[in-house]
């Protein structure tokens, strides 16, 4: 846990589904490159500011979500 309370930002894809599976929501400035982030339910989720070069979205849902 971070000075504030909240877990650190993830590092990985595995480390972003943990966060995700306990209901966080707000990821500002994540950066993960190359990653497929396909089947994930990203709707309303604070992703500003984050870095996704060469990621993939495929089915992911985003509706709701800050990029």
């Amino acid at each position: 846990m971070d000075y504030a309370g909240k877990a650190p930002l993830p590092t990985d894809l595995d480390g972003l589904k943990q966060q995700l599976r306990v209901g966080a929501r707000s990821f500002p400035g994540l950066g993960l490159g190359e990653v497929d982030f396909a089947d994930l339910e990203l709707a309303g989720c604070d992703l500003s500011n984050g870095d996704f070069k060469a990621s993939r979205f495929g089915h992911g849902r985003l509706a709701g979500a800050l990029l």
